[in-house]
């Protein structure tokens, strides 16, 4: 004996097979996009990696640009020798506030 399913039933299986058909595409799309944010955080990883090897070099490359001794040793290279004691000028901090023109010797 067969019993014919009623109109509340083929609405309630449909229901159901909806429900489950969105679950599972609003699950796929959170997949896809966890996917694509790991590949962004992947990237910006790579990204900071080298933005901090370049910043190193680049606070190596200071250090050695203040190294007093090497920029001596570039100067002589250069032909700029050591200036005599009568010809050095000694600038202070408050003559720099008051016109470094009148500290080297320009007069008015």
């Amino acid at each position: 004996m067969r019993v014919k399913a009623g109109f509340n039933d083929t609405m309630f299986y449909l229901l159901t097979i909806g429900i489950l058909l969105v679950s599972a595409l609003f699950y796929l799309c959170q997949s896809f996009r966890i996917m694509n944010l790991k590949w962004e955080i992947s990237g910006l990883k790579t990204q900071y990696q080298s933005l901090s090897r370049r910043g190193d070099g680049l606070k190596a490359k200071l250090a050695g640009l203040g190294d007093l001794s090497k920029l001596e040793k570039r100067a002589a290279r250069h032909g700029f020798v050591d200036p005599k004691p009568s010809e050095m000028l000694i600038l202070r901090k408050k003559d720099l506030n008051n016109g470094a023109k009148r500290v080297v010797g320009h007069k008015r």
